[in-house]
């Protein structure tokens, strides 16, 4: 329970910090794949890591992405946090 509550601190001073960003907004993409279970998997790998990952389709690709988080330096610290499981680049959002 305590990783837990670990978590849902972190999401709200993410949420805190997309909400007081005027910066833009910026976020991750951390993968395309042409098959769903394998953009799934990753995004499983994300959450356990504490990312709010999704899903987006685009024609036969399945992007897995993590945001909107807020300025580029946030963003940055959350690509740092997503690096263990996978190497996410920055995009706009």
């Amino acid at each position: 329970s305590a990783k837990v509550a670990e978590a849902t601190k972190t999401t709200e001073s993410a949420k805190s910090e997309v909400k007081s960003s005027s910066a833009g907004k910026f976020g991750l993409q951390c993968g395309a794949f042409n098959d769903r279970a394998k953009a799934e998997a990753l995004q499983a790998k994300l959450a356990m890591t504490g990312l709010n990952a999704r899903i987006t389709e685009s024609g036969k690709w399945n992007r897995v992405l993590v945001g909107p988080i807020g300025d580029r330096p946030a963003t940055a610290n959350v690509q740092k946090q997503a690096a263990s499981i996978t190497s996410c680049v920055i995009i706009g959002m």
